[in-house]
């Protein structure tokens, strides 16, 4: 995995994560050798009913570290002392060019199955599901396209998995989702293959 120390981001991104620059953090979760994402409410305001990671928009003074957790706690009703925190993601950034610095944990208390049967959504998102790990590490289950803004052009992964709906296995039904744009570079770069 390509993890980051703090000194690591000052190092190689200072550019992106100066406190007037960076406004999001998401917690990037592992758990039982598989990484947890959401699927967002069609009811919320931006990227809606799209895959995403628990995570938001950062309050005044906090961390990289403090605003992941206090995301995460609040998206999912579970103490982010459970967390086991690893190390920060390449920094990123939304189509609208909004800088999100992913904050890497892993869950080792418990199991996947227990994590599935215990969250709780705060209404941002509809269901969460798991995808192995190894799965990422394929570049063959990687695309990519280009896109066009203001005269400069930008390159976004993706990536079409079949999922399992809310607290089901990763072995039982599934249906299909696109990670795609910042949560997929996220991912995209935490596991790529140099």
């Amino acid at each position: 995995m390509n993890i980051y120390t703090l000194e690591d981001l000052n190092q190689h991104y200072s550019e992106l994560i100066h406190d007037n620059v960076w406004k999001y953090a998401i917690a990037t979760v592992l758990i039982d050798n598989e990484i947890l994402l959401i699927l967002r409410s069609d009811q919320m305001p931006t990227h809606s009913g799209q895959v995403g990671m628990f995570g938001g928009a950062r309050k005044k003074g906090e961390s990289f570290l403090e605003t992941a957790k206090r995301e995460f706690e609040e998206e999912t009703s579970i103490s982010a002392q459970d967390l086991e925190f690893l190390g920060y993601g390449k920094p990123s950034q939304t189509r609208g060019r909004k800088v999100t610095i992913p904050v890497i944990f892993e869950i080792k208390q418990y199991n996947l199955d227990t994590f599935m049967k215990n969250v709780k959504s705060n209404g941002e998102w509809v269901e969460t599901f798991s995808i192995p790990i190894p799965e990422f590490k394929n570049n063959d289950n990687w695309g990519y396209s280009n896109y066009h803004r203001n005269g400069q052009s930008f390159q976004f992964y993706f990536f079409d998995h079949s999922k399992t709906l809310f607290g089901q296995s990763q072995r039982g039904k599934s249906s299909k989702a696109l990670l795609w744009g910042m949560t997929a570079n996220v991912v995209y770069n935490l596991f790529r293959i140099t």
